[in-house]
């Protein structure tokens, strides 16, 4: 079990470019808040703490029987920075009100649909 060092690049360019882009609209937005950025820290640590666990459970599976063998980790990762993604449009929407009804916005909320649709099916 030996995972691609991108994949924790990937989900720290992530989360690093959420506090960026959240610090940025806060400060434009003059919101700036210590409390929430301390409770952001704590938040983005808990996903530190989730791909950790996920990491444990498919190591474990390997020599414990837990019950099933599906992968959890790269499903993890996938919410991580599918959920630090939207976080960032949010941001950016923040910071330019006028991106918010832009083709880009258009098309992260097509994608955002076409995953929807896809789940409930």
């Amino acid at each position: 079990m030996i995972y691609d060092p991108h994949i924790f690049l990937i989900i720290g360019m992530a989360i690093l470019f959420d506090v960026v882009t959240g610090i940025a609209q806060a400060v434009y937005n003059h919101v700036l808040n210590s409390q929430k950025m301390r409770s952001g820290v704590y938040h983005k640590l808990s996903y530190v703490f989730a791909v950790a666990l996920a990491l444990f459970i498919e190591y474990s599976v390997d020599y414990i029987d837990i019950g099933y063998t599906v992968p959890v980790f790269v499903p993890v990762c996938t919410y991580i920075v599918l959920t630090e993604a939207v976080s960032i449009v949010e941001n950016i929407g923040k910071l330019n009100p006028e991106l918010v009804n832009s083709g880009i916005f258009k098309l992260l909320s097509e994608s955002k649909n076409r995953r929807k649709d896809d789940n409930d099916a």
